[in-house]
């Protein structure tokens, strides 16, 4: 059966990964193991590309499509054929599950534990440059993909006195997160999912830490990762606690209370800790006092932030490191000048990658190049969510950018509850959602006489709402997957772009819903803990309210007495007693504080029987010596036991 297949037809050289993403579309998530791009060859204008499979079933798939002229990439059908040649070198995979830690360095010789998860399989895909991790979690299946541009250091830590080391990845964006539809019959396809990690911890993370038993063999990764470094110093786990001041949709980092920063600070703070330039850990109130223009001058505070991110080193001490910059730009008695473009002109940009969102400064353009940005700006409200906002010296002018960069995922047959309130908070954040609702409907075209006759005269209006109603559809074409795209590629107007999607997903997605509200409730706590079964609940109810149908607290109140089981009938009978009904924050409290006082009980259970075990065998032991009969009765302390 034949895995690798040779496809030929693309307009232009395409990278790797955007042929991967293409691909998978019609065979898969985690179905292409490798791709290598050929370049065109004897003055051709087309190039192709080598694909190597995970299974037979995969290129079968492809291959009479192409046959057929229906493997269309963008405007060119590509050509496929059978490769025999070998291709890149195999995956190569450890031989021992291993321990994965998520986190950051707190210290040259220390990492901050975030969240660990256990029996961890590790593969290195494309030549050893992507790296692949998988495991079972609550059940379910999950696979994370580091592809090689969001690896940007790797460190083998082997200490002389351990029986394990580690290997440290550090990241510069998260790690692609997919679940196994168990919904399909294919043993092959996955999906992609959002942050399932207690506190979102996964987003918080700027490293991964393998934990490996000191006998397990590694490739050779310094011939493919060119910061690759091996370190014998002391290396310890260390478990930390999350520090983002808002999980529910962007993590981001909060200055404390009395602390208020401009934004292009709180910028810069959030790059420096997601890039790993800065623990989270470190930045306490000492930190923020030092970056807060009311005390320090912003020029100053600009200059050693962006001369912090360019050294691509952790600094693990950043107030004593902040304090020694100051004085020095005090003794120069002038303002320096900060090594990065500088955000105040709206030069910042987000990116996007699956749930988790990194700042980026934008990169520099010559200085011969005259060029005016209309790049969107992020502002930064009272509660630290993250609202995309127009930055144009027309408060009616709007940018027609990628809309990419804000949208985490793209419209598949599967996620039209996700994208669809997604995408119209997009609209709706910029006043265009009248124009795929019908409430702003096209304006005329020409203006009229005072006899009502049309003349040549095209009104002003018209002209904007057409380039607004062309920009909002190539958004929302953006978005989408090409198996979706192709259904809609007909439509020439964002209207009826919008309606044919609502059309033909609204029925899927409210089946989506039905299958939710069923599994919430049949969604019993088991042998889980009071935190992982709540945090079971919420995901459900979080994917119901995306997908507008959002659970109430008196219903999940309900839900939870019902299924939380029989160990915590006291505890539910004292809240079914009360007066007014129980709140869900205080249900959350009551649930927790008995579970504890339960692990509690059991501890002093156990120590007890310890310790009555301790004085049988002292008790058996002297009573030899002394003439005690084996079937004497000692009492200490009214406890009665028999030896």
């Amino acid at each position: 059966m034949v895995k690798k297949v040779y496809l030929y037809g693309f307009p232009t050289v395409e990278s790797p990964e955007a042929v991967t993403k293409f691909l998978e579309e019609y065979t898969g998530e985690g179905t292409v193991l490798s791709v290598n791009v050929l370049r065109p060859k004897d003055g051709a204008s087309r190039s192709s590309a080598t694909v190597q499979f995970t299974t037979a079933e995969c290129a079968e798939i492809l291959l009479p499509l192409a046959e057929k002229k229906g493997l269309w990439y963008g405007e060119s059908y590509l050509k496929a054929r059978e490769w025999k040649r070998d291709m890149a070198p195999r995956s190569e995979v450890l031989e021992e599950l291993v321990t994965l830690h998520f986190g950051c360095k707190i210290s040259g010789e220390k990492f901050s534990v975030l969240w660990t998860k256990s029996d961890v399989s590790v593969t290195f895909g494309m030549e050893r440059k992507n790296v692949h991790l998988s495991f079972c979690y609550d059940c379910v299946k999950y696979k994370l993909e580091l592809p090689s541009d969001t690896i940007c250091r790797i460190e083998l830590h082997c200490p002389r006195d351990q029986f394990t080391k580690f290997l440290l990845i550090q990241l510069r964006g998260a790690p692609r997160i997919y679940k196994k539809d168990v919904t399909l019959a294919s043993d092959n396809h996955w999906v992609r999912e959002v942050d399932f990690t207690p506190s979102c911890c996964i987003e918080q993370s700027s490293s991964l830490c393998l934990e490996l038993p000191l006998r397990c063999a590694l490739p050779d990764l310094g011939k493919s990762f060119i910061h690759y470094i091996e370190n014998e110093g002391q290396f310890v786990l260390k478990r930390g606690n999350t520090f983002s001041g808002n999980s529910a949709l962007v993590p981001t980092l909060a200055p404390p209370l009395g602390i208020d920063l401009p934004y292009k600070i709180l910028f810069k703070i959030n790059s420096l800790v997601q890039h790993g330039c800065i623990p989270g850990q470190a930045l306490d109130v000492d930190f923020y006092n030092l970056v807060d223009p009311k005390r320090i001058r912003i020029e100053y505070i600009e200059c050693a932030l962006d001369k912090l991110f360019n050294s691509r080193e952790c600094c693990y001490e950043p107030v004593r490191w902040l304090l020694k910059q100051y004085i020095m730009y005090k003794a120069c008695k002038r303002i320096p000048h900060s090594p990065a473009i500088s955000l105040d002109e709206d030069l910042g940009k987000m990116n996007s990658v699956d749930s988790k969102f990194f700042f980026f400064p934008m990169e520099t353009t010559s200085s011969t190049s005259s060029s005016t940005t209309s790049a969107q700006t992020l502002n930064l409200n009272s509660d630290h969510s993250l609202n995309a906002s127009q930055s144009s010296n027309a408060g009616n002018d709007f940018s027609s950018s990628s809309v990419s960069h804000f949208l985490s995922i793209r419209l598949d047959r599967t996620n039209y509850p996700l994208w669809l309130a997604q995408m119209s908070q997009i609209l709706k954040g910029r006043k265009l959602m009248g124009i795929v609702d019908g409430t702003n409907p096209c304006p005329p075209c020409f203006l009229a006489d005072s006899e009502g006759k049309l003349s040549d005269t095209v009104i002003p209006n018209y002209e904007n709402w057409i380039a607004q109603e062309q920009t909002v559809l190539s958004w929302i074409n953006e978005t989408l997957t090409p198996s979706v795209l192709a259904t809609v590629a007909r439509s020439t107007s964002a209207f009826s772009t919008w309606r044919s999607l609502a059309r033909r997903y609204a029925s899927q997605s409210e089946n989506q819903v039905l299958q939710l509200r069923s599994d919430l409730l049949r969604t019993f706590r088991g042998n889980l803990s009071i935190s992982d079964y709540l945090y079971k609940i919420n995901s459900i109810a979080d994917n119901l309210a995306l997908a507008g149908h959002p659970m109430t607290d008196e219903d999940l109140v309900s839900i939870i007495m019902n299924n939380v089981g029989p160990l915590y009938e006291t505890t539910v009978s004292f809240a079914q007693a009360r007066d007014t009904p129980i709140t869900y924050d205080f249900l959350e409290a009551l649930l927790l504080s008995t579970e504890r006082r339960m692990a509690d009980q059991h501890q002093g259970a156990l120590d007890l029987s310890s310790q009555l075990t301790a004085l049988h065998v002292s008790n058996s032991g002297s009573g030899r010596g002394r003439g005690r009969g084996r079937h004497q009765t000692w009492q200490p302390n009214n406890i009665s036991v028999s030896v």
